[in-house]
């Protein structure tokens, strides 16, 4: 009987420990379904990437890999297998509405998640979104342990019959937080683990201001319980007004990304503006399809050209104007303030020359928070060129994280 007393007690706290540790499902309020899983290799993504990366006709998929040899190979040791899950989950549209739409959860094999890596898409071009298009050149900076997350953002994948949203960085940085709160959801369910609370933010050119903005949410929102660590963007436009202003006057550029912003900021800020009034030209017989995210950037750019007088209507777009006035007074409200002091170190790249996006807004937003004290560093690159700059912000990433 005495031998009986401390089995029966030993049996009795092992299955308290068991009742104790049952795991118990959360229940969704992001995260609705997956839509597509793929496990990938290395050199599956980085034969992938230098294809796409040569379809924008700046150099072939041979000469990609040969420029970028030495960064490659500095991941190769460190790469882990990565799962990409495309999924569908709740977040609000620039108007407030309850919307469906779809991001990428790239999942490595690893027992214990470095950290987490929130990307926005360089990319404008529906057929080249995350869900579409999942091996992707964001990826790069963090093979290595860590869980990346990239929304479609509204206007693509699910969303893509709605027009592209662009420049409206409150909302923006919203999807991208909510795709977080969904991917925490789906992993915790599939594994039985939550996601560290820290992150890492990465983004280029349009997604340039998408980063700042995602950084400003988290500081804006501590409810979240997100710790950013560093911001690393480059290329992008974070005052519309100055952006405009200096292309305008410029009367070139070699990407009409300015027609897209002008576009959205129309559309979802209901200013009421006529078409006519924004663009002449081939644009105007086809805005909406053009400014939708329906061609890439070589596709859209041999259509409309490079002098802006071809596509945009100078005449009301030029200080003065009420319709300059009108956009203007929107576009500031979205702008990247440095009456915003980031919590985390930012790290802002832009090529000097950039014939898409001028750099005067980076350094206008830099040498501001400088002057406040805030913890940011502003790399100016001596080159013109816009698209390969990416892979200057990319390797600091990459330094970061190895």
């Amino acid at each position: 009987m005495k031998r009986l007393l401390p089995l029966s007690l030993l049996l009795l706290a092992l299955f308290s420990c068991d009742k104790k540790e049952e795991f118990q499902p959360i229940d969704c309020k992001y995260f609705i379904e997956v839509k597509d899983e793929r496990t990938f290799g290395f050199d599956e993504l980085i034969q992938t990437i230098a294809k796409n990366w040569s379809e924008y006709g700046r150099v072939n998929a041979d000469e990609f890999l040969k420029n970028y040899q030495s960064d490659i190979e500095k991941l190769r040791p460190v790469y882990k297998m990565q799962t990409a899950y495309s999924i569908s989950y709740k977040t609000v549209d620039p108007f407030g509405k309850e919307i469906t739409a779809s991001g990428v959860i790239y999942h490595p094999a690893v027992i214990q998640l470095k950290g987490v890596v929130e990307v926005s898409s360089r990319n404008v071009w529906k057929e080249g979104c995350a869900s579409k298009q999942p091996l992707t050149v964001e990826l790069l900076p963090a093979l290595n342990g860590y869980l990346i997350l990239i929304p479609d953002l509204i206007g693509m994948g699910i969303t893509e019959d709605l027009p592209f949203e662009a420049g409206i960085y409150d909302n923006i940085a919203r999807v991208h937080a909510d795709l977080r709160e969904a991917a925490r959801e789906f992993l915790y369910n599939k594994f039985h683990k939550d996601i560290p609370r820290i992150s890492y933010i990465f983004g280029y050119s349009m997604a340039g201001g998408n980063a700042l903005s995602l950084g400003r949410y988290y500081d804006l929102h501590p409810e979240r319980n997100v710790k950013v660590m560093d911001i690393y963007t480059g290329g992008g436009t974070y005052n519309l007004k100055t952006t405009l202003d200096e292309l305008l006057e410029a009367g070139e550029a070699n990407y009409p990304f300015l027609a897209i912003v002008l576009h959205s900021l129309n559309y979802y800020r209901n200013l009421g503006i006529k078409p006519e009034d924004l663009f002449r030209g081939k644009l105007l017989e086809d805005y909406e399809d053009m400014c939708s995210g329906s061609k890439n950037v070589v596709e859209l750019t041999q259509i409309l050209g490079t002098h802006i007088e071809d596509y945009l209507n100078l005449d009301q777009l030029r200080p003065g104007q009420e319709t300059y006035e009108r956009l203007m007074q929107e576009a500031d409200k979205l702008s990247i303030s440095p009456e915003w002091m980031p919590s985390a170190p930012v790290h802002l790249f832009h090529a000097q020359r950039d014939k898409y996006v001028p750099p005067t807004s980076a350094e206008n937003l830099a040498e501001a928070w400088k002057k406040a004290g805030a913890n940011v560093t502003y790399t100016p690159v001596d080159t013109d060129d816009h698209l390969n700059t990416f892979f200057v912000v990319a390797k600091a990433l990459l330094e970061k994280l190895l």
